[in-house]
């Protein structure tokens, strides 16, 4: 597999949770109430917003991401470094998802009053950015590097 298709597959893990907010923002329940969107280290709330200030927190970076990955898939080549391109395409990754993570973490903790609006069991789903940024690495770092060809060594004539 060329080295641009496996950019463009590491691309694709930024580009599909920025769909996945998209169609998950058209299905998700209205909250009236203010929704805690910054805690104190004791896990209380000390800055809220509304569900279309959440919306867009986590729009922008998923919009960068995309961009910074598709400007990637063009610009890199076979010459770029096999971890450098694994870790930035794994990096941009992990962001995408946890921003859309980290909007429905929030949300499902404004849906359930019994939380108190304090840290609660649905931030543990941010957790799953990890593995959706390790799959991103995996698939740029999987292929072979550039092994540079021998070069004829031209014996010196003794003049």
């Amino acid at each position: 597999m060329s080295v641009k298709i496996r950019f463009t597959w590491a691309a694709l893990f930024t580009l599909l949770p920025l769909i996945w907010l998209l169609v998950a923002a058209q299905d998700q329940p209205v909250v009236e109430r203010a929704i805690a969107t910054h805690w104190t280290l004791a896990g209380v709330p000390d800055g809220y917003d509304n569900q279309n200030g959440l919306l867009w927190a986590a729009l922008i970076p998923l919009i960068a991401c995309t961009l910074i990955a598709g400007a990637l898939v063009i610009a890199l080549d076979q010459s770029v470094g096999r971890w450098s391109a694994a870790s930035g395409f794994g990096t941009l990754a992990l962001v995408s998802a946890g921003a859309v993570l980290m909007r429905g973490a929030m949300l499902a903790t404004a849906l359930q009053p019994e939380l108190g609006d304090r840290l609660g069991s649905p931030f543990l789903t941010l957790l799953w950015a990890i593995p959706w940024g390790a799959i991103a690495f995996w698939i740029a770092s999987a292929r072979r590097p550039i092994m540079p060809e021998p070069q004829e060594v031209l014996p010196e004539s003794a003049d």
